[in-house]
């Protein structure tokens, strides 16, 4: 069996297709957002995990499931659904991963260190990787 990831393409297609999500659209993003920094290399999650979220993902962005996206309001009820219960049984991993990105959002204002040698004060700022 061939190995299937996700590609830039369809990253850009669910982040378009956030918006029908309605309540969970955030949400959704924070898992396109979580997927794309594991593929990066810069966040490590189990793979089973990685495997879930971009099921949720590739579930989103297909147009054949449960109910067809086609069907007007009815058509991303079932997608909806479906990242509803990624959410709620990984909460966990999706609330460590928002901790992740604001600490990397942050980093480069934390950690300030001023040094002092012979009467002159120097400061340094270290840019730190989550």
């Amino acid at each position: 069996m061939a190995k299937r990831s996700i590609n830039v393409d369809e990253i850009r297609k669910a982040k378009k297709l956030a918006r029908f999500l309605g309540e969970f659209s955030e949400n959704f993003l924070v898992i396109v957002r979580l997927v794309e920094a594991v593929i990066k290399g810069e966040y490590q999650i189990e793979t089973w995990n990685l495997v879930k979220l971009i099921g949720a993902i590739m579930y989103v962005i297909l147009p054949l499931d449960a109910v067809p996206d086609a069907i007007p309001v009815l058509g991303f009820t079932d997608d909806i659904a479906v990242v509803a219960e990624i959410l709620k049984s990984m909460a966990d991993i999706i609330n460590e991963f928002k901790k992740w990105e604001e600490n990397k959002l942050a980093a480069p204002f934390l950690n300030f260190i001023v040094y002092t040698s012979e009467e002159k004060v120097y400061s340094k700022t270290r840019y730190l990787r989550p």
